[in-house]
C-alpha cells in the first residue's frame, strides 16, 4: 500500500490548501489519518477539500470555454471586417464610376454609363 505521502503527492484531490502542511517542496494535507490496519480514513475536512477542489475544476473550465468562445468570436470579428474593408476600397479605387465629369482640352465633359 502506498503511504500519505505518495497518495497526497502531486496535485491530488486531498493536497490543496485547506488544512495542509509544509513539508519539504511540497504541500501535505491532513486530511487523511493513518488507521490501524494500514488503511487510511477522511477527517471532516477532506470533503470540503474535495468539494473545494470540484469548484475550482468547475470554474476553470467555464473560464475556459468562455475563452474559447472569445477567440473565436475575434477570429469571425476580424475576417468580416477584412471583407468589409475590402468592399470600401472596391467601391472606392476600383468600380468604374458610373457618371464622369471632367473636361477634354478646355470643353466640359459629363460621361454616362449606360
Amino acid at each position: 500500500k502506498p503511504d500519505q505521502k505518495t497518495i497526497l503527492r502531486g496535485g491530488s484531490l486531498l493536497g490543496g490548501k485547506t488544512g495542509s502542511v509544509p513539508r519539504g517542496n511540497q504541500q501535505v494535507s491532513e486530511d487523511l489519518t493513518e488507521t490501524e490496519h494500514h488503511g487510511y480514513r477522511l477527517n471532516p475536512m477532506a470533503l470540503n477539500t474535495i468539494s473545494a477542489f470540484d469548484l475550482e475544476e468547475r470554474r476553470h473550465s467555464d473560464n475556459n470555454n468562455i475563452q474559447t468562445g472569445i477567440f473565436w468570436l475575434t477570429i469571425v470579428l476580424m475576417v468580416v471586417g477584412v471583407i468589409q474593408a475590402g468592399a470600401a476600397g472596391y467601391e472606392q479605387w476600383w468600380k468604374p464610376p458610373e457618371t464622369f465629369t471632367g473636361t477634354l482640352g478646355s470643353i466640359p465633359v459629363t460621361l454616362q454609363q449606360k
